[in-house]
């Protein structure tokens, strides 16, 4: 559920075409004395982030603990979940962003401030995902003191070099707020199996799963891999036995922009799966 927000906040950043990296989610770490931000590659492994090495770059993570509390006030019955304890969740978020200050429309003194307003007007509010009741994103406070944000991100700022005013350096600090079923925190981050979207002829006959990358033990594994590139996915049984009832899901979201080859078992969709993201494909 949470990492299928932030992709779609990348996206929506991604989207403005300000930034040659946007990373959905960052950490601070501590090696040999320094802190500084990192993003996890997998397998034990992180890459620091330098603004010295992009033209662009804005990352989000988190900025303190995630608040739980039993939402008593509202009855929501989120039918593609069980009906149990109904939370209210509050994610504290930071996106660090450094940018040329020449992308801006007022290139001057008020260059950082023009961003965060930017940024904000753009990502902020409501947010639609399967599963949940309610989600959005509130700014709260915004830095633009480039001295500020290097202090805020890295231990030894003193020995990085100077941002000149080329560069804006800034950080937005937003609360991700969440309604959900107590259910859709795990069960339903790829919410297939009892969802209220799947009616019709699909919802009365068996159907298969097969994913791409494969998380689930009980699903298949799709031919085609989600790497930024590929575009085509071929479910293991290579035929699909009805092509009208597939169901198409990008990490976690239900999409209709896709062609199926029934002869084949193929999906190719229309646009191109970002890395790091998830196809799901239900079949009959």
């Amino acid at each position: 559920m949470f990492s299928d927000l932030m992709y779609i906040l990348s996206d929506k950043l991604k989207d403005m075409s300000l930034f040659s990296d946007v990373i959905p989610m960052a950490r601070l770490v501590r090696s040999e004395g320094n802190t500084f931000p990192v993003v996890y590659m997998g397998e034990g492994q992180g890459k620091p982030l330098n603004w010295d090495q992009t033209s662009g770059m804005c990352y989000f993570r988190k900025r303190g603990a995630v608040s739980f509390s039993q939402n008593t006030d509202r009855d929501f019955k989120i039918t593609s979940c069980d009906n149990s304890v109904v939370y209210d969740i509050s994610i504290p978020l930071r996106l660090v962003v450094f940018i040329n200050a020449g992308k801006a429309d007022c290139n001057n003194e008020f260059s950082s401030d023009f961003f965060a307003e930017w940024i904000i007007g753009d990502i902020s509010g409501g947010l639609n995902i399967t599963g949940i009741r309610e989600a959005s994103l509130i700014a709260t406070n915004i830095e633009t003191d480039s001295i500020a944000v290097l202090n805020s991100e890295y231990s030894n700022a003193s020995n990085i070099g100077d941002i000149n005013y080329e560069y804006c350096y800034l950080y937005i600090d937003f609360n991700l707020k969440i309604i959900a079923n107590q259910a859709c925190l795990n069960s339903c981050v790829n919410p297939i199996v009892q969802s209220e979207f799947i009616t019709g002829s699909l919802a009365m006959q068996p159907y298969k799963v097969a994913q791409s990358p494969h998380t689930t033990a009980k699903y298949g594994t799709l031919i085609g891999v989600v790497n930024g590139i590929n575009k085509i996915f071929t479910v293991p049984e290579g035929v699909f036995e009805d092509d009208t009832n597939i169901v198409v899901i990008y990490s976690g979201q239900f999409t209709g922009d896709f062609t199926a080859v029934k002869a084949t078992g193929t999906v190719t969709t229309n646009f191109t799966p970002g890395s790091g993201r998830q196809i799901t494909i239900m079949y009959i």
